[in-house]
């Protein structure tokens, strides 16, 4: 009678040694998953760094397309009279110049395609630009337009660069600004 109470029970070493086993065959597993789960958390911190990258040359953009909108547009408004094409558009093109050389390595006019051409210089703007003066009693409309006449379709471009990503800043073909002058 006692000796049913002594013996031990057969059921919970064989228990134990499935679980031992089991363990020692899952390690590998979870090493694996392990180094998984490290290479998805650098995967996915690369890609953060990529979006980063990203947003910034497209809010860089944003930001110099709003800044050559108000300097090209202040120049319209704030040029002297008496109101001459000519030197309306001399004054732009020197403004839209300037701003090229202090805001990108590079300035270049570019295809349609975006493919890079001729270096961005006073000749190559003046090209591509034209200034249109109207009078209408005491005021004036000055409008400034860059439209390629040679129907390459060529407009300002550059790079702007954040790491391994670029975006394509542009005066677009067919840009035009204009200001009513009182005069």
């Amino acid at each position: 009678m006692f000796k049913s109470l002594i013996v031990p029970n057969n059921n919970m070493d064989t228990k134990g040694l499935a679980g031992l086993v089991v363990l020692l065959a899952s390690l590998p597993i979870l090493f694996t998953l392990s180094s998984m789960q490290h290479t998805t958390n650098s995967s996915y911190s690369q890609m953060q760094i990529i979006g980063l990258e990203i947003s910034t040359t497209e809010f860089q953009r944003a930001e110099l397309e709003n800044l050559f909108d108000k300097k090209i547009n202040s120049a319209l408004k704030n040029s002297t009279l008496p109101l001459e094409a000519i030197e309306i558009k001399s004054r732009t093109n020197k403004i839209i110049l300037d701003l090229f050389k202090n805001k990108f390595e590079k300035a270049t006019l570019c295809t349609h395609s975006n493919e890079f051409e001729d270096e961005l210089s006073e000749r190559t703007l003046n090209e591509i630009s034209q200034v249109i003066v109207m009078r209408a009693g005491p005021f004036t409309l000055a409008r400034y337009t860059i439209s390629d006449p040679s129907g390459q379709n060529r407009h300002p471009c550059a790079l702007i660069r954040a790491g391994e990503h670029f975006a394509i800043f542009r005066i677009p073909n067919n840009y035009s600004a204009t200001e009513l002058i009182a005069t």
